[in-house]
């Protein structure tokens, strides 16, 4: 994981064990109060993972925090890269196969893309776009 990254995470993680101390709330408490189960909240607060927006909001609910308070005390993340017009729209499609969820998981995995060569991260999409058998279904990039 890109230092930029982990070191936005750590500040929102720290931010959120220091209002959950002030309230008083364990994790479990948390979980409660945001209807997820208690991994979730050790997993950003130790572990420093992101929560996906939705998650993030029943957090900052938990802890009377307006939301996208996570997101702002995190700070403004890198500039977008300019990728060629062909590579956006290959990560467009991407996404479409995929889905937002998992297209956001690989994203934050390869943070450091802009560190490669536009060949390599057409590789590294084509290795996670779904396959196709002849005829039949997709199946998964795992299989």
């Amino acid at each position: 994981m890109a230092g930029d990254m982990r070191r936005r995470r750590e500040v929102a993680a720290a931010a959120f064990i220091e209002r959950r101390r002030q309230l008083g709330l364990t994790q479990e408490d948390i979980a409660h109060l945001a209807d997820v189960v208690a991994k979730t909240v050790y997993n950003f607060e130790v572990r420093h993972r992101w929560p996906n927006s939705r998650t993030r909001a029943r957090l900052e609910q938990a802890v009377d925090w307006p939301q996208g308070e996570i997101e702002r005390i995190a700070g403004p993340s890198r500039p977008p890269v300019n990728l060629p017009p062909e590579l956006l729209e290959q990560a467009q499609q991407l996404r479409n196969e995929v889905g937002e969820e998992t297209f956001a998981q690989l994203m934050a995995f390869f943070e450091d893309a802009s560190q490669l060569s536009a060949d390599d991260a057409v590789a590294l999409m084509e290795h996670f776009r779904p396959r196709r058998r002849p005829n039949g279904p997709p199946r998964s990039a795992a299989q």
